[in-house]
């Protein structure tokens, strides 16, 4: 196969003379998922991927210097935890690359307290909430009515991703305590359990094994999913896609 003819999912690290439909740049372990069925959905278009990893950063890095290499969309999951790769979205921003997820926009997201008010400001539905300042910034708390929550809650640092520090099923104020005094420096959110409802009709379905429903406690799956199907839809129309998942929570939160 020539390096003219090479598409989506290619594992070798040559990038000679290549121009690329979207590049996305990852560096952690449980995007894997995700970023298979961005191949298997490239693959589909005949729309060519480029992975630039930690492993092939530093080659990929000197091709597009030297202008061997080249892409058209850039899809950034890589530099807010590794500014390694700050040098890729650099040079898609000086050459006008389309860019998802563009960085100096998505800094402003990272923290899910901040956006969780947002979104009410906005009008949108969101799940139940309770947001704690940090543990660094006020060490004592009075007991809190967790009743609005349910019977079990998770607990989740603002500011971290991959389930880092996230309690899936607590059920008391000594574990919110608890988590707190770990985080320390960030804000803490409390949230009951909600769950996302995929119809086999849904335009995932597709991409789901046998087409069949599927439920997802939390969003994390979900968010994988609608991700991957959102983005190709991009990529080949200039509207937005809006996913019908059904309301998700309430215009409720509360802020100590």
């Amino acid at each position: 196969m020539s390096s003219e003819q090479r598409v989506a999912g290619d594992t070798q690290h040559e990038t000679r003379n290549m121009n690329y439909d979207l590049c996305i740049t990852w560096n952690w372990e449980y995007d894997a998922d995700f970023v298979a069925l961005l191949e298997m959905a490239c693959r589909e278009r005949g729309l060519s991927l480029l992975q630039i990893t930690p492993d092939n950063l530093g080659s990929a890095w000197q091709a597009l210097a030297s202008g061997e290499l080249t892409f058209r969309t850039l899809f950034d999951r890589a530099s807010d935890d590794d500014p390694r790769f700050m040098p890729i979205v650099a040079w898609a921003r000086q050459h006008s690359v389309r860019r998802i997820n563009v960085q100096e926009r998505a800094r402003r997201a990272w923290d899910k307290a901040t956006m969780h008010l947002e979104f009410i400001q906005a009008g949108l539905h969101v799940p139940e909430a309770i947001i704690l300042p940090p543990h660094n910034e006020l060490p004592e708390l009075p007991s809190l009515d967790l009743s609005p929550l349910g019977p079990t809650f998770s607990i989740k640092p603002a500011c971290r991703g991959g389930g880092e520090g996230v309690i899936a099923e607590a059920s008391s104020w000594q574990e919110v305590l608890m988590a707190r005094g770990v985080q320390g420096a960030t804000r803490m959110i409390l949230q009951p359990r909600t769950a996302l409802l995929l119809e086999a009709s849904h335009p995932l379905a597709h991409y789901l094994p046998g087409g069949v429903p599927v439920a997802c406690c939390g969003t994390d799956t979900a968010r994988l999913l609608i991700g991957a199907h959102q983005m190709l839809s991009c990529l080949n129309s200039a509207h937005s896609v809006y996913f019908p998942v059904g309301q998700i929570g309430h215009r409720r939160c509360s802020s100590w």
